[in-house]
């Protein structure tokens, strides 16, 4: 259920999860189009999940992601590796 998905990606983000095991799982569920990507993407950033910003880059070439689902990356992207390179994109 994605709603159940949603609610807990941010109680764990709200909580300041460390686990690089649940971070994995998260990541995992982007592949899933039926998930809440921007939510989960915007937690992933929240916890700090640096290992996991491969997943999120994905987002930033695919020009089917929605502006939500773009934004998001950009930021989660720029807090998780410092890449900025993308930021200017947020003004467009």
């Amino acid at each position: 259920d994605p709603n159940l998905v949603e609610n807990a990606a941010w109680a764990l983000q709200e909580l300041g999860c460390q686990d690089a095991e649940l971070h994995k799982k998260i990541a995992r569920l982007l592949q899933d189009p039926g998930q809440n990507r921007r939510v989960l993407i915007q937690s992933l950033a929240r916890m700090g999940a640096v290992a996991e910003v491969s997943h999120v880059e994905r987002f930033l070439r695919d020009s089917s992601s929605s502006s939500g689902v773009r934004g998001a990356s950009i930021a989660a992207v720029a807090k998780l590796s410092g890449e900025r390179n993308y930021i200017h994109q947020l003004k467009d």
